[in-house]
């Protein structure tokens, strides 16, 4: 009689634990093994979207010329101003080499060329950048965010919108983008108007809100 209890009490469990796993996709728990903590996978699908750049910053203020470069990144850039209005801009993304001729009126910096065109316009000590420019594939990106002051210094700016923060220093420029939102090309156009600014505004102690 004790045989036959134990023998059904067995039977009941047995029933039990294959119910909790009937439906289980075995091969979606071998697929997990090889993962540390599973409840990171949808973190890492984010974050490889993410890249951090660190560029190093050179200012000629004899010449009004600086340049700033992320070898890692294979980015470089060069911004001098060459007559009151005029300013040359050469990029060097990926080896793919590209001019601009940044000009400026009033309060505000542009530039058109064949890639599309920039305007970096003042509003106080903050700037709107709007446009519309090609990234690495062809494809237009409409551009419209705001770069912030930072400090008094002429040098000293931030970007903070959904998908790009790049902070601007005298001698660096660092941040992070996202390039499913932003390319690296763009990620480029964008540095290189606000080196523009700096280097039109170098060494004036004016502040850029009593110009005209």
């Amino acid at each position: 009689m004790k045989k036959i209890i134990f023998s059904g009490l067995f039977m009941s469990l047995t029933s039990m634990v294959f119910g909790e796993f009937e439906g289980t996709n075995i091969t979606k728990i071998k697929e997990l093994d090889n993962i540390s903590n599973p409840k990171l996978i949808i973190d890492a699908k984010y974050s490889k979207a993410y890249t951090n750049i660190w560029m190093n910053v050179y200012v000629n203020e004899s010449i009004k010329e600086i340049n700033a470069y992320d070898y890692s990144k294979q980015i470089e850039i060069r911004v001098r101003k060459v007559f009151d209005t005029n300013f040359e801009a050469s990029l060097n993304v990926d080896r793919k080499f590209e001019y601009l001729n940044i000009r400026k009126f009033s309060n505000a910096y542009e530039f058109s060329n064949y890639n599309g065109n920039l305007r970096m316009a003042r509003w106080g000590e903050s700037y709107d950048i709007t446009g519309n420019v090609k990234d690495e594939n062809g494809k237009y990106k409409y551009i419209n965010l705001t770069v912030f002051k930072r400090f008094s210094d002429e040098f000293s700016f931030a970007v903070n919108t959904a998908g790009l923060n790049i902070y601007f220093d005298k001698y660096s420029v660092n941040g992070n983008f996202d390039e499913t939102v932003y390319s690296k090309k763009i990620v480029s156009y964008i540095i290189s108007m606000v080196l523009t600014v700096e280097a039109d505004n170098m060494g004036d102690k004016t502040r850029p809100e009593d110009k005209n």
